[in-house]
C-alpha cells in the first residue's frame, strides 16, 4: 500500500514538472513567433506567426496546458519582458492599438484546444473550421480593442480585413500538418 501511494506522488510530481515544462516551452514558441512580423499597409497591426503558434499550442496540448501556456505568455509580456512583436512588452500594452488581439489569444487557444481534443479524428473540413473559429474570436477581440482607439468601421478596415488571407492560409496549413503529415507518423 505504501508503495502505490509512493508511486502516485511521484506521477504527480513529474506530472506538474511536465506540464511546467511545457508551458514554459509554448511561451517560449510564442515569443519566438511574435518576431515573425510582417508590417500590412493602412494598418497599425501587424501579421505575426502567433495566431499560428497559439492554434498549433491547441492542437498539441489539452486545454489547461494551452490556456496556461498562453496566460503565462501574455503575463510575461505585460511585467515587461520583451516578448510581443518587435520585442516589446510593458504593462503600456494594456492601452494600445494590439491590447484585443493579444488577449485574444486566450479564447482562441481554447477553442482549438477544447474542440480538437473533444473530436481528435476530426475530418479536415471540421478541423479547418474549428481553427477558423479560434481566429475569430481572436480577430473579433483585436477588433473591438483597436474600435476603442480608432472608432468600429475604422477597425473593421484596418483590423480585420487585411488579416482574413492570412488567417485562412494559417488554418489551411495547421490543418494539412495535422491530417496529412502527423497523420501519417
Amino acid at each position: 500500500m505504501h508503495t502505490i501511494a509512493t508511486i502516485r506522488n511521484t506521477a504527480q510530481k513529474w506530472s506538474w514538472l511536465t506540464a511546467l515544462l511545457s508551458i514554459s516551452l509554448g511561451s517560449l514558441l510564442l515569443s519566438l513567433c511574435s518576431q515573425i512580423a510582417i508590417p500590412l499597409p493602412g494598418t497599425p497591426i501587424r501579421l505575426t506567426g502567433q495566431t499560428f503558434a497559439v492554434m498549433l499550442l491547441g492542437a498539441t496540448m489539452g486545454p489547461k496546458t494551452a490556456v496556461a501556456t498562453v496566460c503565462a505568455y501574455i503575463m510575461q509580456g505585460f511585467v515587461g519582458l520583451p516578448v510581443f512583436t518587435n520585442g516589446t512588452g510593458g504593462i503600456d500594452i494594456l492601452w494600445s492599438t494590439r491590447v484585443g488581439y493579444i488577449l485574444g489569444f486566450v479564447p482562441q487557444v481554447f477553442i482549438t484546444s477544447y474542440f480538437l481534443e473533444r473530436k481528435p479524428t476530426a475530418s479536415k473540413v471540421r478541423t479547418f473550421a474549428i481553427l477558423a473559429a479560434s481566429c475569430t474570436a481572436q480577430l473579433s477581440m483585436g477588433v473591438f480593442g483597436l474600435a476603442l482607439h480608432v472608432g468600429f468601421a475604422s477597425a473593421l478596415t484596418m483590423g480585420l480585413m487585411p488579416f482574413i488571407i492570412g488567417e485562412a492560409i494559417k488554418c489551411a496549413g495547421l490543418t494539412a500538418y495535422l491530417k496529412g503529415f502527423r497523420s501519417q507518423t
